[in-house]
This record gives C-alpha cells, sequence and structure tokens, in this order.
C-alpha cells in the first residue's frame, strides 16, 4: 500500500512538474504577443491598407457586412467586447494606419457602462489583443488559464486568405417569434444587462477614454463615424428611459465637444420592421444590409478629415 502511494504521489509531481513547463512556455509566447484569435490575425494583416475599420460588439460584428464597402474595409468587432479594448486597439495601432479615413465606432445602450469586469470572457479578449488586464493575478498572466485550450487559437494558421473580414451573417427572423416569446426574452436580456452590463458610476471614466480617442483620430486626419445600432423596437421601450436619457446626454457632449459625426439608426422607421432581426438586439443578413447601406450613406455626406 504504501508503494502504491509512493508511485502516485511521484507521478503526480512528475505531471505537476510538465504543467509547470507548460505555463512557463505559455507565458514566454505571451511575452512575445503571440496572435491567438481570428479578428487579432484579421487586424494585423490588413490594418495597413483598411481604409474603414469596423469596431464594437456582437451588435456590429453581426450587423455591419464589410464586404459591402466600397474600400477595404475590416470589422473587428467582437461579442460582449468593452469599448475600452477597441480604444486601446486603436490607439496603440494610429501609427501603423496608412490608408484610414474612417473609423465606426457604435455607442449603444450598455457602451459607457460596460468594462467587461463582470462578465467572464472580458480577460480573454484583454490577451488575445495583447492589452494589460486590471486582474494581476498569477494565472492570468497565461493563455491557458486565461482562456483554456482551443485547437483553433493554438494552431491559427497565419498565412490562411482571409474572405469574411470579421463579418458572421445571421439568418433567423425575429418577426416569426411570438409577442409572449419575445416579451420573455425582452425581460431576460435587460436582466442579463442589469447585471453584466451596466454600472452607472463608469460613466464619465468611459467617456473620458472615448473622447480622447476620437480626438486623436481627428489629428491624424482620420475620421471617427460614431453610430447607434438599432434594437427591436419593443426592447428598446423595456430598457430603462433614465439610462437613455444620459446615453442621449453624453452622446450630445461628445459631438458638440469633437465635432464627430453621429447618426442613431434606432430613429430609423425601416428598423420597426422585425424581419430585419437575427433576436431582440441583433441583425440578422437582411437587416444588416440596409443597415450597411444606410450607413455607408450617412458616411458619404462626411468629408473626411483627410483631404
Amino acid at each position: 500500500m504504501k508503494s502504491f502511494l509512493q508511485k502516485i504521489l511521484t507521478y503526480f509531481l512528475v505531471y505537476l512538474g510538465i504543467f509547470g513547463i507548460l505555463l512557463f512556455s505559455l507565458g514566454w509566447y505571451l511575452e512575445k504577443d503571440r496572435i491567438y484569435s481570428k479578428k487579432r490575425l484579421l487586424f494585423e494583416k490588413n490594418k495597413k491598407e483598411a481604409v474603414y475599420i469596423i469596431t464594437g460588439t456582437s451588435h456590429t460584428f453581426w450587423g455591419m457586412n464589410p464586404t459591402l464597402f466600397p474600400e477595404k474595409t475590416i470589422n473587428i468587432a467582437e461579442k460582449n467586447k468593452p469599448i475600452d479594448i477597441d480604444l486601446k486597439i486603436l490607439e496603440r495601432s494610429i501609427g501603423d494606419f496608412q490608408h484610414a479615413k474612417y473609423v465606426i465606432i457604435p455607442i449603444d445602450y450598455f457602451t459607457f457602462y460596460f468594462d467587461g469586469h463582470k462578465d467572464n470572457g472580458a480577460a480573454k479578449l484583454y490577451h488575445h489583443w495583447g492589452l494589460p488586464y486590471t486582474d494581476n493575478s498569477f494565472l492570468k498572466k497565461y493563455h491557458i488559464t486565461t482562456c483554456g485550450i482551443d485547437p483553433e487559437e493554438i494552431f491559427l494558421n497565419k498565412k490562411a486568405k482571409d474572405k469574411w473580414f470579421g463579418y458572421e451573417a445571421q439568418k433567423n427572423d425575429y418577426s416569426k417569434v411570438s409577442v409572449a416569446e419575445r416579451n420573455s426574452n425582452y425581460q431576460s436580456r435587460r436582466d442579463l444587462w442589469n447585471k453584466y452590463f451596466i454600472d452607472t458610476s463608469l460613466a464619465e471614466g468611459i467617456y473620458a477614454k472615448l473622447e480622447h480617442t476620437v480626438a486623436l483620430l481627428q489629428s491624424r486626419h482620420i475620421q471617427p463615424v460614431l453610430i447607434t445600432m438599432p434594437l427591436d423596437p419593443g426592447f428598446y421601450r423595456a430598457l430603462d428611459p433614465a439610462l437613455h436619457k444620459k446615453n442621449r446626454e453624453l452622446i450630445g457632449r461628445l459631438v458638440e465637444k469633437t465635432g464627430a459625426p453621429y447618426m442613431d439608426f434606432q430613429e430609423n422607421m425601416a428598423f420597426n420592421d422585425l424581419s430585419l432581426f437575427k433576436n431582440q438586439d441583433h441583425l440578422n443578413d437582411k437587416g444588416t444590409t440596409v443597415l450597411t447601406n444606410l450607413c455607408l450613406a450617412f458616411i458619404r455626406s462626411i468629408p473626411p478629415v483627410r483631404e
């Protein structure tokens, strides 16, 4: 029995040593700023040539089609991505933008109140973009303990040709969902946002970062285009009117101070049609085509900063 336990202990120590070596190796890769995500790869490969850059969360990931733009466009929006990450990406890479004319920055219901720290996915996004995360715990330094093991990430082919430019088409038709189910969805999504996406104490800090980045882009002759993505009108009405009012105040202050162009697509009557939506807060491919064309029409009415 004693011999058996000694063997078990020996095996345990060997495996523990292997695990330690693995962590060290992954930590070394982190210092080398290895690219683990397709979005980061897309950006790094195309940032010098891109004319339009689309940022944001899943609302623009699924709601803005870069293949419809007249010049090279990349969509770096990601699910549950705090705006802080996009602002840091833009500021870090602004010297590499050789052809950029427009950066599309969505300001949605939760933008000023969401930093990702209540959401488990934030650390992974910061890690994938090579950005410091405020949780400085030992395990957060390593890819495997922050992001898990994903073969697609680990063996990402850096020579692969990208044909999607950051967009994923969605096919669901929300007009086919019953009123009762939609009302239930409104409640559950509102509760989710209130729990993980809304911290009103963050508003002024996030606003200040956004204002700084907008001014920085303008100083480099790149036009920031501020937009608000549409929601199902019923869902929009189900959200907190006090936050709607606060958002209007913050956006109004930003536009007045920076002169950046802004378009609120929530006010466009086209999006009263629920067949344009995948669910209560995301467009489907049909809606994305409508939204992208409307956004392009808006952009065409704006002279680029660089002439």
